[in-house]
């Protein structure tokens, strides 16, 4: 059975199930508090788009919501899994086995989309870029908030493509202490092993919330292959040895009246044995985090706040201090700190008019102890510096109107940075939702600073005479977005979404065999497209459907990222152009409830080393298409199993043992990374009160 059949049987047994519970449920209602209607769902108060809240449907946004709920009975192993879900994301190979994000066809790890744990950011400052794969903790997520579209004008530089918000739960949502462990296994070794534990309590007049998790797992167990160390033929190793990803993360807040504090500690490593070659041996490339953040609403009357913060974000990323590294271009040892002090003034003047302004600086600071990785001066001498910093000043400022067929944004960013200058990005918002009709219109620009390291491998290209490299400077993006909605029945939403991205002068990698590897500036790239949401749910459970499409459209100027003429010429290496998605759940009995989803990759191209004849040598080239795939899962929780607050859930992913991969989306010398084998995971977990 071919798998286009496969994928048809399993969407029509989906209908018929639910279906046939709708009308069971007719007979017999399931009470499940554990559940939220489609109607509560887009009710829900939102504020990632405009920083004041708003109804999911009048948000200034293209905006996705994923629920705990929605997590859980997935059986969600990490972000990736979620994020799969929605419209626009993918995923792809960076370099030394790290894992990084795609939005709308566009390559978005290197600080083009802003990962937020509540609030606080997340991307490392050296590169700005999010590693993703068995690496933040899923289990004591309330909701993820997402902008599928620019969001700088209120997040600033790294939110150009995208913004991910993770929303952890407080101490009322966990209220008590709770436990969880679960480990998945492929057929020769196992995918994942975690164990977490959670605190929830008000004690006197403060809430206090910690979430801690630590988990091992293995990125696949297959065969990787790529160019040996001296680039004149293949290497191959396996996978089940040398990918282990080990990751160690606490969130701690704690909450007095407006006054509100969060620790986050985060340690990432990623053993790999893949760099732009095969190495003689694998390594553990860790990526730290230490953050810091308090901030106190000030509630000057009914219809003032003004609140002050100050985040403090200690990193180590990249990290490689290994005495058998010292000798290869892998060794790194960077320590890197932002520390940002930002106020914000909210002011209600009525029911239908609000203003939203505030300032921030921030303070960049980085120090090596590799004399191979020095900083270039900012003078661009000759002289190599150990330590860099430099400073950075914003502001802010939106205003909304509420009016009876519309509602009002206009909002404007303005930011200086001390060596590369300054960026000024406008946004402009048309929002309202009728009964059973909503649309949004958006007119955004948006920016991305170059990371610290962005700026010193330009610098060193500079100062090595790499012909055609100039001054490196942000790049800027603007995006034009037209949503429509309709409610037909009060289950049923259907959304669909257009988009037009340019990004000028994008922050691009480059490499010469003459001076290695650098970042310039280019022309111009981006993609237009559609994206298209349905969700329907009952009693009985839910169903949600997505499909996004994008296509260069001539818009890109990039040759790294461009396919070669014997290949689809609107695709972006490394990305299909076609993505869909369908994730049920059916609330089968009590608390048992049966969850399938399936994710359709369409092809995709990428970078691969293959043998020419005629040379005796090894070449690398765009020279592979990969085929589409359906990755298909699915997941069996019943909550308070046998006791209350006992939960217990069985799952199988990959369930046709599709070969997926992460391809690289640029020319980084990276063949494709194998993603993991069909696996088995048990999942428990426990509430003490």
């Amino acid at each position: 059975m071919t798998k286009k059949c496969i994928l048809i049987v399993w969407v029509t047994t989906i209908l018929l199930h639910g279906s046939l519970l709708s009308f069971s449920q007719q007979v017999d209602s399931i009470s499940d508090m554990y559940s939220m209607s489609l109607e509560d769902l887009m009710d829900i108060e939102i504020n990632v788009a405009s920083k004041n809240k708003s109804s999911l449907r009048e948000s200034p946004g293209i905006i996705s919501v994923i629920t705990g709920e929605q997590i859980q009975k997935m059986g969600a192993r990490d972000l990736i899994d979620v994020l799969r879900l929605v419209p626009g994301f993918q995923f792809g190979v960076d370099v030394q086995g790290v894992v990084g994000v795609g939005i709308r066809g566009n390559w978005a790890n290197e600080g083009k989309m802003s990962l937020q744990i509540d609030g606080l950011e997340i991307n490392e400052t050296l590169y700005s870029t999010t590693q993703f794969g068995h690496h933040f903790p899923v289990d004591n997520i309330k909701r993820i908030e997402i902008i599928r579209g620019p969001g700088s004008a209120l997040y600033g530089g790294h939110a150009e493509l995208g913004v991910v918000n993770i929303i952890t739960r407080d101490a009322k949502d966990v209220d008590g202490i709770g436990f969880g462990t679960a480990f998945s296994e492929m057929d020769e070794t196992h995918n994942q092993r975690n164990i977490s534990f959670s605190l929830g309590q008000k004690v006197n007049d403060f809430d206090v919330s910690l979430h801690t998790y630590l988990g091992s797992a293995n990125r696949s167990q297959k065969t990787y292959t790529g160019f040996n160390e001296d680039y004149s033929g293949f290497e191959e190793y396996e996978m089940k040895d040398n990918s282990d990803i080990n990751a160690f993360h606490v969130n701690l807040g704690v909450k007095k009246g407006q006054f509100k504090n969060r620790l986050i500690i985060d340690r990432y490593a990623v053993q790999s044995k893949d760099a732009f070659d095969v190495v003689s041996e694998a390594y553990y490339f860790q990526f730290n985090t230490f953050m810091f953040a308090t901030e106190y609403g000030y509630k000057v009357n009914e219809k003032l706040t003004i609140t002050p913060e100050l985040i403090y974000k200690r990193q180590m990323p990249w990290y490689l201090n290994d005495e058998n590294s010292k000798s290869t271009f892998l060794f790194i040892d960077v320590t890197s700190q932002r520390t940002t002090s930002r106020i914000t003034a909210n002011y209600n003047i009525n029911d239908k008019l609000n203003i939203i302004a505030g300032g921030e600086m921030f303070r960049d600071d980085a120090l090596s102890e590799d004399t191979a990785n020095y900083f270039v001066s900012v003078d661009r001498s000759n002289v190599l510096l150990s330590s860099i910093n430099y400073m950075s000043y914003g502001a802010f400022a939106q205003g909304t109107y509420k009016y009876k067929y519309a509602n009002f944004l206009v909002g404007v960013r303005f930011e200086e940075n001390s060596i590369y200058g300054s960026s000024f990005v406008p946004r402009a918002a048309l929002t309202k939702a009728f009964d059973k009709f909503h649309y949004k219109v958006l007119v955004s620009q948006a920016y991305r600073n170059p990371g610290i390291s962005n700026y010193n491998s330009n610098g060193k290209a500079i100062l090595g005479g790499v012909p055609g490299v100039g001054e490196i400077q942000p790049e800027k993006t603007t995006v034009m977005e037209l949503e429509l909605g309709y409610k037909p029945i009060k289950t049923l939403l259907i959304t669909a979404n257009l988009f037009d991205m340019t990004i000028d002068k994008p922050i691009v990698y480059f490499y010469t065999e003459e001076f290695g590897d650098g970042y310039q500036n280019y022309d111009q790239t981006g993609t237009r497209g559609i994206e298209v949401d349905v969700k329907y749910s009952g009693n009985w459970g839910n169903i949600n459907a997505t499909y996004s499409h994008y296509m260069q459209a001539d818009k890109n100027k990039v040759d790294t990222y461009a396919v070669p003429e014997s290949f689809d010429q609107e695709a972006m290496v490394g990305f299909a152009r076609d993505k869909a998605t369908l994730y049920a759940t059916f609330n089968v009995w009590k608390g048992l409830s049966v969850s399938p989803w399936v994710v359709y990759t369409g092809k995709k191209y990428g970078w691969t080393p293959e043998w020419d004849d005629d040379e005796g040598d090894a070449v690398w080239d765009i020279n592979r298409e990969f085929d589409p795939t359906i990755n298909l899962n699915v997941f069996v929780n019943y909550k308070n199993l046998f006791i209350d607050k006992l939960s217990l859930g069985a799952g199988v992913y990959n369930i046709m043992d599709e070969e997926m991969f992460f391809v690289q989306p640029y020319n980084g010398a990276h063949t494709a990374l194998p993603d993991a084998s069909r696996s088995y995971r048990v999942k428990l977990s426990y509430n003490l009160f």
